[in-house]
């Protein structure tokens, strides 16, 4: 379906078009409207993964350096948010929530690891169920954006303990921006996963 999309010349000469990526206009190939209505939610799951269908251009995005990366974010806008899933894809995939979750649960123990669109899908979803995933690779390998993943799904849960913190003050109070970070501390570590454990708990009751 992707491939038999007509995209015009002047488009596929572009030195801005990289298929299947973002195409002129800020929108990415995207497949009909009937075609889409016709997936099951397998296939529906496939392609959200392999195909975003909105292109948010970044041009003023902070380069990532060095002194960067051992912080912790509150956002993922710095790395990934360029290639973005449009409403429509989005609201399929809420539709069908549950099936979703367990695709992607399936693809994550296949691969023994957590990939970039599968964090990304975790936290559009607002997957609190798969927080125990996300510990579960912690406990095999750090990684600052799985941090950053169990920040935002507690934020988006509301959860009380969290917003008492310094930590939900320094990223996502009223003095926090877009690159809001804290220090990629032990302390903070242990603080947000020992959290993210009690808010699942706490909503798994």
């Amino acid at each position: 379906m992707i491939n038999s999309v007509n995209i015009p010349k002047e488009e596929k000469d572009s030195i801005f078009y990289f298929y299947p990526m973002p195409h002129w206009g800020g929108m990415n190939t995207i497949i009909a409207q009937s075609n889409f209505q016709s997936l099951s939610p397998s296939e529906l799951f496939t392609y959200c993964m392999i195909n975003y269908e909105w292109y948010n251009q970044n041009c003023s995005g902070r380069i990532i350096t060095k002194q960067d990366e051992p912080q912790l974010y509150g956002t993922f806008y710095r790395k990934y948010r360029e290639f973005v899933w449009s409403d429509r894809q989005l609201n399929a995939l809420k539709q069908h929530r549950d099936t979703i979750f367990h695709l992607l649960r399936n693809v994550i123990s296949k691969d023994g690891f957590i990939g970039t669109n599968s964090l990304l899908m975790m936290e559009s979803l607002n997957f609190r169920e798969g927080i125990p995933i996300v510990l579960a690779q912690l406990d095999k390998k750090e990684n600052n954006d799985l941090y950053t993943l169990l920040m935002l799904l507690m934020m988006k849960g509301e959860y009380a303990k969290f917003k008492k913190t310094t930590i939900y003050e320094d990223i996502y109070g009223p003095e926090s921006h877009i690159r809001s970070a804290i220090d990629n501390s032990q302390e903070n570590r242990d603080l947000i996963r020992n959290m993210a454990k009690s808010f699942f708990e706490q909503n798994d009751k």
